[in-house]
């Protein structure tokens, strides 16, 4: 069963297309060695995105996929030139709410490894923790994470320190039961309600301050996390995993329209929890963060989408191995590859469409799938995945692609305490 939910997982966080008939002619070629604009890691000069960016409020900086060098060190080199030269000092983060709450409170107490202990764990890495160093010397950046999840340190909570200890002892018991393989379904569910029942029991007991908004908000989603985490049969979907987009959304919105509602701000995840997705395909029951949030046309106005793309390498992310994709595919990723620039940036927002550009307007393969090993939980190589197809023009703004990629360097999590 965790092996089938984490293909589930792998499918919705992670959308791409499969053949898709892109023409590569020299037109199109010349339109990209023309616009695309160099990029490399550590470059520190970023004004090629200041005519994008200019009237923008929010910029998102969507990961194609998690794990991958490249990634997060060209994420964190862009985030310190917006913050020095644009003035962005929030960063809205894909991890839990209250952990990351709690490090933005006491960051300039903790080490960046106790920092890092608060992100999700395919952030624990080597590349990850300098960036931390970075937000550490700059402590006007408000960080807040948007998420919700069970398996953080009961210590980062701002309920448990400040409202109620017991929320530390609830907290761990939720976490426990995801490890206990001995429990069947019913011993699940039987345990899960009587955690739902303590978190509502807290609802109760919260004062009405400053902060009763946000704490009753990050135990809602506790709440119907647990609710949701079971399927009500073993071929059926969690609904926890559509509903989470749907709650991730509804958080950002409220981060940027409540709690930081004059302040300029960065959000970093997964691309499909931040992409404008009009026009996803798969899973057409699933309701993906960045199309539900984007349906908001003030929000989607101030924005600019920037996500990262690849064509092969390596990533940590449960061991992921790509090949270079078969020309079969004849996709964009094809095309990109034609430009003399072993990565770069291109904006996709404001030319007009011609048949020099109109590959902006098909149907783009997000990564490589073929060929791939899941070597951590079992997966055969040569196993696919269904996904979903994005269509760039509609779904984000710009692109900064790499030909080539390797895996980032993971830290033990145990040792980050």
């Amino acid at each position: 069963m965790k092996q089938s939910v984490f293909v589930i997982l792998l499918s919705i966080l992670h959308l791409t297309a499969f053949a898709q008939s892109v023409k590569i002619n020299k037109k199109s070629v010349r339109w990209l060695q023309e616009n695309a604009k160099p990029v490399e890691v550590g470059q520190k000069d970023f004004s090629f995105l200041d005519e994008y960016i200019k009237d923008k409020r929010i910029v998102v900086l969507g990961e194609q996929l998690h794990g991958v060098k490249e990634f997060e060190e060209i994420r964190a080199d862009i985030i310190e030139y917006l913050h020095q030269k644009h003035g962005f000092d929030v960063l809205l983060i894909e991890s839990d709410m209250d952990a990351i709450d709690y490090v933005n409170r006491n960051k300039k107490q903790l080490t960046p490894k106790e920092m890092l202990r608060a992100f999700h764990a395919v952030w624990y890495s080597e590349s990850m923790k300098l960036f931390i160093s970075f937000l550490q010397k700059n402590p006007s950046i408000d960080l807040a994470g948007f998420d919700s999840q069970l398996h953080f340190l009961p210590s980062y909570s701002l309920i448990a320190s400040e409202y109620d200890s017991s929320f530390a002892d609830i907290t761990k018991r939720s976490n426990s039961i995801f490890n206990d393989k001995s429990l069947t379904n019913s011993d699940y569910k039987m345990i899960i309600d009587s955690l739902v029942q303590l978190h509502k029991a807290q609802l109760t007991r919260l004062p009405n301050d400053e902060n009763y908004e946000f704490i009753t908000r990050i135990i809602q989603n506790k709440i119907n996390e647990l609710e949701r985490i079971l399927p009500s049969s073993p071929s059926e979907m969690p609904p926890f995993w559509n509903y989470r987009d749907s709650m991730m959304a509804d958080n950002m919105e409220w981060l940027i329209q409540e709690k930081y509602p004059n302040r300029k701000i960065i959000i970093w995840a997964a691309t499909p929890h931040v992409a404008a997705c009009t026009d996803c395909t798969a899973f057409p029951e699933a309701y993906f963060s960045g199309k539900k949030l984007f349906e908001n046309k003030d929000i989607r106005d101030s924005t600019y989408i920037l996500i990262t793309s690849l064509f092969e390498g390596t990533t940590s992310f449960f061991n992921f191995i790509f090949p270079t994709p078969s020309y079969r595919y004849d996709g964009v990723e094809r095309l990109f590859n034609e430009v003399e620039l072993p990565s770069f940036f291109v904006d996709i927002s404001t030319p007009k469409i011609k048949k020099r550009n109109e590959w902006i307007t098909e149907p783009i393969k997000i990564f490589p799938t073929e060929g791939y090993k899941l070597n951590d939980i079992g997966i055969k190589s040569k196993s696919y995945l269904q996904y979903s197809t994005l269509v760039p023009r509609n779904c984000f703004d710009g692109i900064i692609y790499f030909k080539k990629v390797t895996a980032s360097t993971l830290m033990d999590r145990n040792k980050l305490e």
